[in-house]
């Protein structure tokens, strides 16, 4: 453990040089993250991530369904989402027409 002096110059010193030491070990940590704990994706649907979930105490169906990538049913089931894909409603067009201008009709003298 290194010690600062009391006088001022020599304080200034060793506060910037622990400043400076921070820093660094500060962006070295931030620099290994990625490194060290690196982002795992998975793109399916899991049956058997699901079923070894529920095995463990505690755990509910809906956070089991989530973790292995599906969707529960409308009974609590959980499915694979790609087996439940219904096709996507048509979009509600609406057609305006222009109106007609309307003159004023006045009788002829």
């Amino acid at each position: 453990m290194t010690t600062c002096p009391t006088n001022s110059p020599a304080r200034h010193a060793c506060a910037r040089r622990l400043a400076r030491a921070a820093l660094f070990t500060a962006a070295l940590a931030l620099a290994a993250s990625p490194l060290v704990h690196p982002a795992i994706a998975r793109a399916g649907y899991d049956d058997e991530l699901y079923e070894s979930c529920l095995a463990f105490p505690g755990r509910s169906n809906a956070s089991c369904c989530a973790l292995a990538n599906g969707v529960l049913d409308s009974r609590g089931i959980c499915m694979d989402p790609a087996s439940t894909s219904t096709p996507a409603p048509q979009p509600t067009t609406i057609t305006q027409r222009p109106l007609v201008p309307v003159f004023p009709i006045t009788p002829r003298t």
